[in-house]
């Protein structure tokens, strides 16, 4: 009986913790423009920019002026329409195509998305 009552508060602790980790994933951390940005988002952009092979990591409030002065570039060549001209087209072509390559090498690849 004691093993029962202690193994469901466990499970009931893990179950609270990971609401509670998905709660903090959708939170919204900041707005910029009309762009909600969760704390989830800013999380994994963090993490994909300050990986092993970096020299120089940032910490969090370090990498934080640099995301959001992003952001507010990327609003703005928008607003001005960059983001349409053949130039820019052409550029995100290239590096979508260089993206996919090792995706599009990889059979096993195209099942495990497929799924």
């Amino acid at each position: 009986m004691k093993k029962s009552i202690a193994l469901l508060s466990a499970l009931c602790l893990v179950l609270s913790l990971s609401l509670n980790a998905q709660d903090y994933q959708d939170e919204v951390l900041m707005t910029i423009g009309n762009n909600k940005i969760t704390a989830g988002e800013f999380e994994r952009i963090y993490q994909k920019n300050n990986n092993e092979s970096m020299t120089q990591k940032q910490t969090p409030e370090e990498y934080l002026d640099m995301f959001i002065n992003f952001k507010l570039k990327v609003i703005e060549a928008e607003n001005l329409g960059m983001d349409t001209t053949k130039a820019f087209l052409d550029e995100y072509n290239s590096y979508r195509a260089q993206l996919a390559r090792p995706y599009l090498a990889d059979p096993g690849a195209v099942d495990r998305f497929a799924h």
